[in-house]
């Protein structure tokens, strides 16, 4: 090999062992609710703070998934500077929920990342969906009506076979 060829070889070596690393491509600073917090109200949106600025344009996507595995994101996301607002469902049963976030920094691949809060109440959702359902009294006159009707229908049946059997 030629002087030449080896000073290139080094040189390129050097290169590589003294380059720094790759940039990892931003982090998450902070949230509201914080990762880890308990938290006693449901909160109505999720805020995802980042060291540097998020790109707006749609391949921004923040999952909200509670304990009995329902997802409670809204699909509404709003990108103002470094911080993503993920605007939720009212919130259900008390339990941990996570936080999945898939965001755009200034490198081509997305940020991914967890956390995960934990609602120690049930929220607006939950006390819904355990109100008591109660039957109307229209409900219940509209089944009474169909039942005399089958019974009229069988009776009839019933009368109409016996006297053929008479024959």
């Amino acid at each position: 090999m030629n002087k030449l060829g080896t000073i290139v070889l080094v040189a390129l070596f050097g290169l590589c062992v003294l380059s720094p690393p790759a940039s990892a491509g931003g982090a998450l600073t902070s949230s509201s609710p914080s990762a880890g917090a308990r938290v006693s109200r449901a909160p109505e949106a999720v805020k995802l703070t980042f060291d540097r600025p998020v790109r707006d344009g749609g391949a921004n996507v923040v999952n909200v998934t509670g304990p009995d595995g329902t997802p409670w994101s809204s699909g509404v996301l709003g990108v103002d500077g470094n911080v993503v607002t993920a605007v939720l469902s009212p919130l259900g049963p008390e339990g941990e929920y996570v936080v999945d976030y898939a965001v755009r920094l200034g490198d081509p691949a997305p940020l991914t990342g967890q956390l995960r809060f934990t609602l120690t109440k049930p929220g607006p959702a939950a006390q819904k969906q355990a109100a008591p359902k109660t039957t109307s009294p229209q409900t219940w006159a509209w089944l009474g009506g169909i039942l005399a009707v089958v019974v009229t229908l069988a009776v009839g049946a019933g009368v109409l076979q016996a006297r053929r059997g008479r024959r």
